[in-house]
C-alpha cells in the first residue's frame, strides 16, 4: 500500500510541476489564468487524497481496557459510492456551448456520456489534435481508440441526448 500510495503521490506531483510549467509559460494571461486554476485544483486534489489516507490510517484504534489493548471497531465505516445526483442530460446544441472556449469547460460526448476533459493538458484551448470540444466524438474516438481507457480517467458530467 504505501509503495502505491507514493506511487500516487509521485504521479500527482508530476502532474503539479507540469500545471506550474504551463502556467508560467501560458502565451496569455486568459490561459495563465485556465492554468493556474487547474493547479489549484489538483493541489486540492492531492489535499483531499492525503485526507483520506489519514482517515484509513485512523480507522482502527487501540485502547487500553484492563491492562489488555482491545481493538475497536472502525472509526468510520466506507460503504460503496452511490451518486447522489442524478446525470444532466445535455441535448446536442447545449453541448456545442462547452467548447472550452471564453472561460467554458471543454466537454465532450462519447458513446452516449458526456465527459469533461477541461482539466487534461491535451485539451488545451478546446482541441485535441484537431478535433474540437463541444461535440459528439463517438466516431472520432473509434477510430483512435481500440479500448476506453483513454477516458475512463475523466469525469463523467452528463448523458447526451440523442432526440
Amino acid at each position: 500500500m504505501r509503495d502505491n500510495g507514493q506511487q500516487i503521490l509521485d504521479t500527482k506531483h508530476q502532474e503539479l510541476c507540469y500545471l506550474r510549467q504551463l502556467m508560467i509559460f501560458a502565451p496569455t494571461e486568459k490561459m495563465k489564468e485556465y492554468y493556474k486554476r487547474a493547479f489549484l485544483d489538483k493541489s486540492q486534489e492531492i489535499e483531499d487524497y492525503l485526507e483520506e489516507c489519514k482517515i484509513k490510517n485512523m480507522r482502527r484504534t487501540v485502547t487500553l481496557q484492563n491492562d489488555n489493548f482491545q481493538e475497536n471497531e472502525p472509526v468510520r465505516r466506507f460503504g460503496p459510492y452511490r451518486e447522489t445526483a442524478p446525470m444532466k442530460t445535455f441535448t446536442i446544441e447545449e453541448l456545442a456551448t462547452y467548447d472550452g472556449k471564453g472561460g467554458k469547460p471543454a466537454y465532450v460526448a462519447i458513446n452516449g456520456r458526456v465527459y469533461d476533459v477541461s482539466k487534461e493538458s491535451s485539451w488545451g484551448g478546446g482541441s485535441h489534435f484537431g478535433v474540437m470540444a463541444g461535440k459528439d466524438l463517438t466516431n472520432e474516438y473509434a477510430a483512435c481508440h481500440k479500448d476506453m481507457k483513454a477516458i475512463k480517467k475523466l469525469p463523467v458530467v452528463g448523458i447526451i441526448n440523442n432526440q
